[in-house]
Order: C-alpha cells, then sequence, then structure tokens
C-alpha cells in the first residue's frame, strides 16, 4: 500500500537546474538515487524503496509524492488498514524532511502551518451560485465540498453548516427551474 501526499512551495527551476547537472539521478517521474543512499546512509530515511517518484499536478508549485510504501497488511481488515495509515504517515513525515533537506527546491516546502484569517465582525462573505453549476454538464448542480472554489476557500467552505446551506440552495435552484430529482 501506499499514501500519496502533496509537498507545496515547491521550486520547479531549482529542481530543473538539480536534474539537468544530474542526468543519471532522475528518469522520466523518479529518481534521486544517490540522495536516498546518502540520507538512507545518515539514517534519516529508513523505508523499503529505493527511489521518489514526482508527479506534477496543475498548480505550479505543488508537487505530488508517490514513496511511501507498507507491506504486511490485509485492505480487507481495518485493523491492518489502521496500522496501515499510521506507518505510511510516518513515512510521509521522514519523506518530508529527506526532500527539504536533500532535494533542490524543496526547501521551503515546509510551510509555516495553519494561517487563520477572521472576518472583521459583522461582515460575512457570499457563494456565487456559478459555484455549484459545473461547466459543461446540464442539469445538474452540486454542494458541500464539491463546489467550485480555490483551496483557501474551501478550508472554510467545506464544513458542515456551509455543505448544508449549500446543499439547501442546491436544491432550491433545482426545484426552482423545473427539473425533478430522481426518486430512490
Amino acid at each position: 500500500m501506499t499514501l500519496m501526499f502533496r509537498m507545496v512551495e515547491f521550486e520547479r527551476m531549482a529542481f530543473a537546474s538539480y536534474r539537468k547537472a544530474h542526468p543519471d539521478q532522475w528518469r522520466g517521474v523518479h529518481g534521486l538515487w544517490e540522495l536516498v543512499r546518502e540520507a538512507s546512509a545518515a539514517g534519516e530515511l529508513a523505508l523499503a524503496r529505493e527511489d521518489i517518484l514526482l508527479f506534477g499536478p496543475p498548480h505550479e508549485r505543488d508537487l505530488s509524492v508517490n514513496r511511501t510504501r507498507v507491506t504486511g497488511v490485509l485492505g480487507t481488515s481495518v485493523w491492518d488498514l489502521t496500522q496501515a495509515e499510521w506507518r505510511a504517515r510516518r513515512q510521509m513525515r521522514q519523506i518530508a524532511a529527506f526532500l527539504r533537506k536533500y532535494v533542490p527546491g524543496f526547501e521551503h516546502s515546509q510551510g509555516k502551518g495553519t494561517l487563520l484569517r477572521q472576518l472583521p465582525s459583522g461582515e460575512s462573505y457570499d457563494i456565487p451560485l456559478r459555484c455549484l453549476l459545473p461547466q459543461r454538464v446540464d442539469r445538474l448542480t452540486v454542494a458541500g465540498r464539491c463546489i467550485s472554489g480555490t483551496h483557501e476557500a474551501h478550508s472554510s467552505y467545506r464544513v458542515m453548516p456551509i455543505a448544508m446551506a449549500t446543499g439547501q440552495a442546491a436544491a432550491t435552484c433545482r426545484g426552482s427551474s423545473g427539473v425533478r430529482a430522481p426518486r430512490s
């Protein structure tokens, strides 16, 4: 089993320079064999894989990492799945520390933790109806975590009260358009 995760504040140009200077250390979406050996020898990386796989999502400063590996567990056992999740998250922390310390382009990927911004007293924000209407799909409304928004906005609207409000808005919108929801 594996647990993929994202690193943000990734500096693509610094990583591209490393790849260019070390062409034998990167092929396609995987590599960093020498850095993995170095970190493993130093006791900073103790995992059952010899390389790192990186995938670039659409965001310029984000990168998906596939490096965890959990073996000896059954996908049909809740206890094994819990153990696998725990072990994969522990591995994820090792890998993130390895990337920040050893791999150019990841030095500033740590982040500062959660940034809380509160609206001034008496102010609020709106969720436009267009966030509930998928593009290029007719007769469909979405609500809750499915609506369209930025990563920062999602951190606010993913909570239950907002999900209920967008659900009510989606149902009201469907009802007023004369479209009936199928019966279950």
